[in-house]
């Protein structure tokens, strides 16, 4: 028997082992049994058995387990059918590797047939190691074949004075079913966050007007000039919208500072820049009223840009009366029109031909 065990061990390729965990299996087992003493037999005599049973969890299978030999008495004596059934459990360990030892204890009933002789059937008890050394298994997991050597002690009568000890040892051959191994497929690490891109560079001002080159269609102009939206030098003169006055009064209104506030913030990115502003009134009242009137609006506005820290030199203030009318003075919508106060360039740096209403008659 150690030598089969030896070989067995021998053969066994080393492969990886899937836990078999709720499969079920039949081992056909073949062996030998030594008596106790006390029977009237001889010692040695093969036996012969089969297991049926599940692997019921990583610690524990269940087996219901067969076995009988024909033992010879020896001359003048009576001979021995002795079968045994149990209910085995076995505790094993390292379910998932390719060599799995275990221990088995179990209980069940012995009967003896004795020829010629009477027949006795015997509560019984037996305990024992084993293996299991798994030779082979298909690419799913769901069978395999193992070889199972173990070693047994077997209590015939068990708990009676007198009880009988025979040992049994067997190689069984296991065959396991059962669903396919759930394999876990290694989940790799998720890649690395992409670096956020760099901020895109902020649009330049090449020629320092105050509009990015983005958006400037006249790009060289000369620094300190004043350029509109598109960076392009002003021409002309620009009529102040929204600037208003009390009646018969230079007193401005209050929506005016807002409108001159912005004058002033654009004036001032533009110091080499020379303005008049222009007073302008309608055709009520004499001739010189309107004149100092649209004289004391001109200083007003003025004197607005320069407490808002425009530069006292690059502001003139002007007034022209009725005398530059631009709509109708028979209507009052006319009339609202030519009360107005007028920005004209006197000095561009740029160099730029400034043209358009408001000019000055020397």
């Amino acid at each position: 028997m150690k030598e089969v065990l030896l070989l067995c061990a021998l053969a066994a390729p080393g492969i990886a082992a899937a836990s078999e965990v709720g499969h079920w299996y039949v081992t056909p087992q073949i062996g030998g049994i030594s008596v106790d003493n006390d029977r009237p037999l001889q010692d040695k005599d093969w036996l012969y058995g089969l297991s049926i049973g599940k692997h019921v969890s990583d610690a524990l299978s269940v087996e219901m387990n067969l076995n009988g030999s024909q033992i010879g008495g020896g001359p003048g004596r009576a001979d021995l059918s002795l079968y045994g059934g149990s209910i085995d459990f076995l505790g094993v360990m390292n379910r998932a590797g390719r060599v799995s030892p275990y221990v088995t204890v179990g209980m069940g009933v012995a009967q003896n047939e004795r020829s010629p002789g009477s027949n006795a059937t015997d509560f019984m008890t037996q305990a024992g190691l084993g293996m299991f050394m798994k030779l082979w298994e298909n690419q799913s997991g769901s069978s395999s074949f193992a070889l199972r050597p173990e070693l047994k002690a077997r209590w015939d009568d068990a708990g009676a004075d007198g009880h009988l000890v025979d040992y049994i040892g067997t190689l069984g051959f296991q065959f396991s079913f059962g669903p396919a191994a759930v394999k876990t497929a290694a989940v790799a690490p998720p890649p690395p966050a992409p670096e956020p891109p760099p901020p895109p560079p902020a649009p330049r001002d090449s020629d320092n007007d105050g509009v990015t080159d983005d958006l400037d269609k006249c790009p060289g102009t000369e620094a300190g000039v004043a350029v509109d939206e598109f960076g392009c030098v002003r021409k002309g003169s620009i009529t102040l919208e929204g600037v208003t006055f009390e009646l018969n009064s230079a007193r401005l209104t209050g929506g005016s500072a807002g409108v001159l506030d912005n004058v002033a913030a654009d004036l001032k990115k533009h110091a080499r820049l020379k303005i008049e502003l222009q007073g302008h009134t309608d055709s009520s009242g004499s001739d010189q009223y309107n004149l100092t009137l649209s004289q004391q609006r001109a200083d007003a506005v003025r004197a607005h840009l320069i407490d808002q820290g425009v530069p006292a030199s690059q502001l003139v203030a002007r007034g022209y009366g009725e005398g530059q009318p631009i709509d109708s003075n028979a209507t009052s919508e006319g009339r609202a029109h030519n009360r107005r106060v007028v920005m004209f360039v006197l000095d561009n740096p740029g160099e730029v031909k400034v043209q358009g209403e408001g000019a000055i008659e020397r």
